[in-house]
């Protein structure tokens, strides 16, 4: 149990800046720990939650600006897992019958009203729920809140707390992957957040001062500009090679090791201009068209001569080359669209109107 005086420092990852906890975006993943807003003692842990999407979906509220939340709870009486616990007869009618949508889900889950009356089903309901012995709490809390409670946590919290005292959940795991001895927290109201400090992953990206030749290495910064539709489709449906036009360097996806210079070659001639920022994954093979035996493969296989064509990506692939460094235009053509991993966009500056150039 977290002691009254105890400051919970944690960290929450998320595809958009959050100003405020809300309920709407609650019961939507993989809440072992049930309902609520999950935190987590592990920085690294909640980094990757930035990023991540559950089965390949956009993220909830947005995935254009990931960012780290740092913040304090006020979580007093959390529940730990495999605590028991006996839900009287009394309790287990009280949180039933306090459901505010319990005709609709007694008709879903127990019978037609119609038919057999609210009050019979509703002692059904209340049966199924009364073990009459110490039960897990969590998996209780769990099962009960999605059969009376779906799309109304904040009404359940508020009740489960007054009943139990509880007001949230505390989780330790030790020696798991690389997470050691991280714990986790679920606050059941947004009263007990305070977000001390919003760390944007795109800023982090753009604050990387990249030499103006640079070796590639992993996790290196890379900017695209261009339309906000375009890069609307980036951000939240992924990299896709067969929509990128043919350049010098052939059919590939053109971007620059810094940001300015992937707004003003790029995003300025748009007519809605945006930017997006990513980074180069590891074990990525890049041509770099400054090392000798690199050109030396770039020339052998006529490369050059290819550039003409639709089929050019395939043709790298079968090459095992993901993209080319060329120092003449301060960036990376990538031709296999999971070389990088695309982290947001780029917060630009509203366009001041040109001045007609004197003749």
């Amino acid at each position: 149990m977290v002691t009254n005086n105890k400051e919970i420092k944690a960290f929450h990852g998320s595809g958009v800046a959050i100003q405020s906890f809300d309920y709407q975006f609650t019961d939507q993943g993989n809440d072992q720990l049930g309902s609520g807003f999950y935190f987590t003692t592990a920085e690294h842990e909640a980094r990757g939650y930035c990023l991540d999407r559950l089965n390949g979906k956009p993220k909830l509220g947005g995935c254009n600006d990931p960012t780290l939340h740092h913040v304090v709870l006020n979580i007093k009486n959390p529940i730990t897992p495999g605590t028991q616990r006996l839900f009287t007869r009394a309790e287990v009618m009280d949180i039933i019958k306090s459901s505010p949508v319990l005709e609709e889900q007694i008709e879903s889950n127990w019978g037609e009203i119609a038919f057999e009356g609210l009050t019979k089903l509703t002692m059904e309901a209340v049966d199924s729920y009364d073990y009459g012995e110490p039960t897990d709490v969590i998996r209780f809390l769990n099962s009960i809140s999605k059969d009376f409670y779906p799309s109304h946590p904040q009404a359940f919290f508020e009740l489960i707390h007054r009943i139990t005292g509880h007001d949230g959940v505390h989780a330790q795991f030790k020696n798991k992957d690389a997470f050691v001895n991280h714990e986790h927290y679920v606050a059941w109201f947004p009263s007990q957040i305070n977000i001390i400090h919003r760390h944007s992953l795109v800023d982090e990206l753009c604050e990387i001062v990249v030499a103006e030749d640079p070796e590639i290495v992993d996790g290196m910064p890379l900017f695209h500009g261009g339309e906000q539709s375009d890069i609307d489709s980036i951000i939240n449906d992924g990299l896709d090679i067969d929509k990128s036009s043919i350049g010098y360097f052939g059919k590939g996806f053109y971007c620059a090791t810094d940001a300015q210079l992937a707004i003003s070659n790029y995003a300025n001639f748009a007519d809605n201009p945006a930017a997006v920022a990513m980074r180069l994954k590891s074990g990525v093979r890049i041509l770099d068209l400054r090392k000798e035996d690199d050109f030396k493969i770039y020339q052998e296989n006529g490369i050059e001569k290819l550039a003409h064509r639709e089929d050019l990506p395939v043709l790298m692939k079968s090459l095992k080359i993901d993209g080319i460094y060329d120092r003449s235009f301060g960036g990376l053509v990538i031709y296999n669209a999971n070389a990088v991993q695309v982290i947001g966009a780029l917060k630009l500056q509203p366009r001041q109107h040109s001045r007609k150039n004197n003749i």
